[in-house]
């Protein structure tokens, strides 16, 4: 829906979302042509909420600098398709945290997984969640909680 405001972004500089410049200069063309998520935040992402790189946005707007900081049982399920975080997982701060699992799959895109016979439904999600839960739950039950909370 970019392109009935080509002319917009071509006309001059737009609003930036920061305080220390009013404006910046979106990449149109790249934007335009944008194949991936990748290219709209370099094109335009960036630029407007100030970073000077792709990189240096996706590294403020995720969470895994704050993986080490988790204290109780966490499941992170993350596919290498993932067109938004382009195959990047954060391995090492999840082998550091003993309160970390993590399921990495080949496939399943951002918010995927659906069920080959109902696209609406993920089973196999549905089914690794309540294992985690019920893992989390017996290992409470054993009187594991130091082994679960700090």
């Amino acid at each position: 829906q970019i392109a009935p405001h080509a002319d917009f972004y071509r006309s001059g500089p737009v609003a930036r979302w920061v305080d220390d410049e009013p404006t910046v200069d979106v990449d149109i063309d790249l934007l335009l042509g944008a194949t991936r998520i990748r290219d709209i935040d370099e094109a335009m992402t960036r630029r407007v909420f100030g970073y000077p790189s792709v990189d240096d946005y996706y590294r403020d707007a995720s969470s895994f600098r704050r993986l080490g900081q988790i204290l109780v049982p966490l499941l992170l399920v993350s596919a290498a398709d993932d067109p938004v975080s382009t195959g990047w997982v954060a391995f090492d701060e999840v082998r550091r945290n003993p309160m970390l699992v993590l399921a990495y799959t080949e496939y399943g895109g951002h918010l995927g997984w659906q069920d080959d016979f109902d696209a609406q439904r993920s089973a196999w999600v549905e089914g690794i969640v309540a294992d985690f839960f019920k893992s989390v739950q017996q290992m409470r039950g054993r009187g594991d909680e130091a082994a679960l909370w700090p």
